[in-house]
Protein backbone atom coordinates (compact mmCIF):
# COMPACT_ATOMS: atom_id res chain seq x y z
CA UNK A 1 0.00 0.00 0.00
CA UNK A 2 1.03 3.58 -0.93
CA UNK A 3 -0.04 6.94 0.26
CA UNK A 4 0.05 9.54 -2.50
CA UNK A 5 -0.71 13.27 -1.91
CA UNK A 6 -0.77 15.89 -4.72
CA UNK A 7 -0.56 19.91 -4.00
CA UNK A 8 -2.24 21.76 -7.40
CA UNK A 9 -3.89 24.50 -8.69
CA UNK A 10 -7.11 25.04 -9.32
CA UNK A 11 -7.12 24.14 -12.99
CA UNK A 12 -4.77 20.96 -12.01
CA UNK A 13 -7.41 20.26 -9.48
CA UNK A 14 -10.49 20.38 -11.23
CA UNK A 15 -8.89 18.04 -13.96
CA UNK A 16 -7.66 15.32 -10.78
CA UNK A 17 -10.98 15.15 -9.85
CA UNK A 18 -12.85 14.40 -13.13
CA UNK A 19 -9.38 11.98 -14.01
CA UNK A 20 -10.14 9.85 -10.58
CA UNK A 21 -13.95 9.68 -10.84
CA UNK A 22 -13.92 8.65 -14.77
CA UNK A 23 -10.16 7.37 -15.14
CA UNK A 24 -8.42 5.92 -12.26
CA UNK A 25 -11.73 5.07 -10.54
CA UNK A 26 -12.39 2.06 -13.08
CA UNK A 27 -9.27 0.03 -11.86
CA UNK A 28 -5.72 -0.66 -12.46
CA UNK A 29 -3.45 2.30 -14.02
CA UNK A 30 0.16 3.25 -14.80
CA UNK A 31 1.67 6.30 -13.20
CA UNK A 32 5.42 7.16 -12.70
CA UNK A 33 6.02 7.39 -8.69
CA UNK A 34 9.44 7.47 -6.96
CA UNK A 35 10.49 4.60 -4.80
CA UNK A 36 14.04 3.62 -3.07
CA UNK A 37 14.73 2.49 -6.46
CA UNK A 38 14.56 5.47 -8.59
CA UNK A 39 11.69 6.61 -10.78
CA UNK A 40 9.31 3.87 -11.94
CA UNK A 41 6.26 3.06 -14.17
CA UNK A 42 3.84 1.53 -11.63
CA UNK A 43 0.64 -0.10 -11.64
CA UNK A 44 -1.46 0.54 -9.01
CA UNK A 45 -5.23 1.38 -7.93
CA UNK A 46 -7.20 3.92 -5.57
CA UNK A 47 -7.86 1.61 -2.83
CA UNK A 48 -9.66 4.24 -0.76
CA UNK A 49 -11.59 7.45 -2.60
CA UNK A 50 -9.57 10.18 -2.58
CA UNK A 51 -9.70 12.63 0.32
CA UNK A 52 -9.21 16.32 -0.82
CA UNK A 53 -10.83 19.78 -2.27
CA UNK A 54 -8.37 20.99 0.99
CA UNK A 55 -7.07 24.40 0.79
CA UNK A 56 -3.48 24.51 1.21
CA UNK A 57 -2.69 27.53 1.27
CA UNK A 58 -3.87 30.54 -0.61
CA UNK A 59 -4.84 29.09 -4.00
CA UNK A 60 -3.55 25.37 -3.80
CA UNK A 61 -5.34 22.38 -3.23
CA UNK A 62 -4.09 18.80 -1.38
CA UNK A 63 -5.46 15.50 -2.39
CA UNK A 64 -4.43 12.57 -0.65
CA UNK A 65 -5.06 8.64 -1.50
CA UNK A 66 -4.18 5.16 -0.56
CA UNK A 67 -2.89 2.96 -3.77
CA UNK A 68 -2.18 -0.34 -4.26
CA UNK A 69 0.47 -1.58 -6.26
CA UNK A 70 0.93 -4.19 -8.06
CA UNK A 71 4.36 -5.11 -7.96
CA UNK A 72 6.74 -3.28 -5.65
CA UNK A 73 9.81 -2.80 -6.55
CA UNK A 74 12.90 -4.81 -5.53
CA UNK A 75 16.61 -5.45 -7.19
CA UNK A 76 16.59 -9.05 -8.97
CA UNK A 77 17.00 -12.14 -6.58
CA UNK A 78 20.65 -12.41 -5.38
CA UNK A 79 21.64 -8.97 -5.21
CA UNK A 80 20.95 -7.71 -1.65
CA UNK A 81 22.80 -11.47 -0.59
CA UNK A 82 25.53 -11.65 -2.69
CA UNK A 83 26.74 -8.52 -3.73
CA UNK A 84 25.22 -5.76 -1.60
CA UNK A 85 28.76 -3.28 -1.87
CA UNK A 86 27.56 -2.55 -5.69
CA UNK A 87 24.08 -1.24 -3.85
CA UNK A 88 25.53 0.28 -1.56
CA UNK A 89 28.56 1.88 -3.02
CA UNK A 90 27.79 2.11 -6.83
CA UNK A 91 30.41 4.56 -7.19
CA UNK A 92 33.36 2.20 -7.00
CA UNK A 93 31.91 0.25 -10.19
CA UNK A 94 31.99 3.67 -11.71
CA UNK A 95 35.67 4.40 -10.64
CA UNK A 96 36.70 0.69 -12.28
CA UNK A 97 34.69 1.86 -15.46
CA UNK A 98 36.26 5.47 -16.04
CA UNK A 99 39.51 5.59 -14.25
CA UNK A 100 41.14 2.11 -14.36
CA UNK A 101 39.92 -0.22 -17.31
CA UNK A 102 42.06 0.89 -20.75
CA UNK A 103 40.55 3.59 -22.98
CA UNK A 104 40.06 1.94 -26.63
CA UNK A 105 41.97 3.08 -29.82
CA UNK A 106 39.80 5.40 -30.21
CA UNK A 107 39.27 7.14 -26.93
CA UNK A 108 43.05 7.20 -26.51
CA UNK A 109 43.55 9.04 -29.81
CA UNK A 110 40.31 11.56 -29.80
CA UNK A 111 41.80 14.89 -29.33
CA UNK A 112 44.90 14.20 -31.87
CA UNK A 113 42.52 13.00 -34.79
CA UNK A 114 39.89 15.52 -33.95
CA UNK A 115 42.87 17.87 -34.46
CA UNK A 116 44.01 16.59 -37.26
CA UNK A 117 40.36 16.80 -38.69
CA UNK A 118 40.37 20.53 -38.33
CA UNK A 119 43.27 21.06 -40.04
CA UNK A 120 43.37 19.08 -42.93
CA UNK A 121 39.46 20.46 -43.45
CA UNK A 122 39.39 23.70 -41.96
CA UNK A 123 35.68 25.22 -41.17
CA UNK A 124 34.97 28.13 -43.72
Amino acid sequence: MIQLTWIMSSPQAALFEAWAEQVAGAGWFTMELLSPMGFNDEEVRFKTTPVGGKLDGKFLWRYQVVCESRVRPLYPPGWAEILPEYILHPEIFDYAMNDEWPLNPWQVFILETDQAINEEWPLP
